[in-house]
């Protein structure tokens, strides 16, 4: 029910509800970024990091954003003791706000979110697969810089914590973030 009321509400703001009142607009981003994974048993099964790609719609509120973002990561490792192949795919589902202080061409800004994050690990055929969710809370800071018209450039830098427990173990799937992003505001 909190969950249907707050989805709600987002889109009664982003859809225009009470857009006269704010004058607000909209901004549509595609994101590249590393993603570093801070738990040292999966950084010993797949490495320091890897790619994650996204994209982000947000709704803007003078200096207030309010965002709703997707991303994919996907990465294949090896098992530590027996060098089988494992997968990991990570599906984060993001509800943020950004404060912005505005500037002509280049617009810092500091952030925070929420979020559920759908996990699924491909193991060898002999071990059971796992296919979860964890909740995830970040923080990021980073700077819109205006290029032409409006077109803008996303450089952002986010720390996600998301713990999770799948097989009475407590892993971390959370980490830090680095990438740049192209949008358009609308």
């Amino acid at each position: 029910m909190k969950k249907g009321l707050v989805l709600s509400g987002i889109f009664f703001l982003m859809t225009g509800g009470v857009g006269s009142v704010f004058a607000g607009g909209f901004k549509a981003c595609l994101h590249t970024n590393y993603y570093s994974l801070t738990d040292p048993i999966f950084k010993d099964i797949y490495g320091s990091g890897g790619m994650m790609f996204g994209g982000s719609l947000s709704y803007v509120l003078k200096k207030f954003e309010l965002r709703a973002e997707y991303n994919y990561f996907h990465k294949t490792g090896k098992m530590t003791l027996t060098q089988e192949d494992v997968t990991l795919t990570l599906t984060p589902i993001i509800l943020g706000m950004r404060f912005r202080i505005l500037g002509q061409k280049v617009s810092p800004y500091i952030g925070a979110g929420v979020g559920t994050l759908p996990y699924k690990e491909k193991l060898p055929e002999r071990l059971e697969h796992v296919s979860e969710r964890a909740t995830s809370l970040h923080f990021e800071g980073g700077g819109y810089v205006n290029l032409k018209h409006k077109l803008f450039m996303d450089l952002n830098i986010r720390y996600a914590w998301a713990p999770t427990q799948p097989f009475n173990e407590k892993i971390q799937l959370g980490g830090v973030r680095a990438g740049i992003g192209i949008g358009y505001s609308f």
